[in-house]
């Protein structure tokens, strides 16, 4: 989903391994901005 978003946008912070998960956050080709946030199981 995050690289579907990003094709043809600007990715500010890749995927990252964080304490809670994994986030990262862009803009796509249409201006919006997206959080992902994917948290651990």
């Amino acid at each position: 989903m995050f690289n579907a978003l990003a094709d043809g946008g600007h990715v500010g912070m890749p995927l990252t391994d964080q304490p809670w998960g994994t986030a990262g956050w862009l803009t796509d080709r249409f201006g919006i901005n997206w959080n992902v946030d994917i948290e651990k199981e």
